[in-house]
């Protein structure tokens, strides 16, 4: 007999995210709707009702009861065994992680201002501090980090090249899922940045960050709107 199943609030999403990572949301399902008048229960205990008069255990023994009289032992290696369902169920229901990003980066840039005829290349190193969520049990990394930066600056200009170096702080870190990207600011001396990366690695650990970068600058009334990419390594 074919039964139509309702949306529920656990379904699998209908394509696999496109990422290094899995991404897991967290969620309660303590029910499935499979039609009108008919529901099945997932919980301790392991049973479920279809319709009236109509059981199945699943459980000690791994057998079947439908109507009177009628039986079907589920053993190992069917594809409907309690185990799957409940691997199922947790695929779709476990809480939400994030790659680890927290460390020392290496880090370059690439910038300019083309108005104002202003460019630069930079070197320096990233110290990310991400926070962490603690579950009873288990402590993971969370979507949200700050830090601070320090770089090299060789730069050129319309009245020749010139060199600084840039300190500042990371502020208002997270990172976004489908891919898992980090979007940050940064203040760098008086310059105020925002940059998008893309996370890449092994594992739950990130390895590699690409991405773009905004700065804005005012100085003696002029304003220098810079525009670049830029590149992380892992330390």
């Amino acid at each position: 007999m074919s039964l139509r199943k309702s949306a529920s609030p656990c379904a699998a999403p209908a394509s696999p995210p496109s990422r290094p990572y899995h991404s897991r949301t967290s969620c309660t399902c303590p029910s499935q709707t499979i039609g009108p008048g008919r529901s099945r229960t997932i919980r301790t205990g392991r049973s479920r009702t279809i319709g009236t008069g109509r059981s199945r255990t699943i459980g000690t023994g791994r057998s079947r009861t439908i109507g009177t009289g009628r039986s079907r032992t589920i053993g190992t290696g069917r594809s409907r065994t309690a185990s799957t369902i409940l691997l199922a169920l947790a695929a779709g229901c476990a809480s939400p992680s994030y790659p680890v990003i927290d460390g020392e980066w290496l880090v370059t840039e690439s910038f300019a201002d083309e108005v104002h005829q202003l460019s630069c290349d930079s070197e320096g190193v990233f110290n990310i501090i991400q926070d962490m969520s603690s579950d009873p049990g288990e402590t993971r990394p969370s979507a949200t980090f700050n830090g601070s930066l320090t770089n090299d600056n060789d730069c050129m200009s319309v009245d020749g090249p010139f060199t600084y170096v840039g300190q500042g702080a990371l502020a208002q870190g997270f990172i976004t899922r489908q891919p898992f990207t980090v979007r940050f600011d940064a203040d760098v001396n008086e310059a105020n940045c925002s940059y998008v990366g893309l996370i890449r690695g092994e594992d739950d650990l990130a390895m590699e960050i690409e991405g773009t970068l905004e700065c804005t600058l005012e100085q003696a009334g002029v304003l220098f709107e810079f525009e670049g990419a830029w590149s992380a390594i892992r330390l």
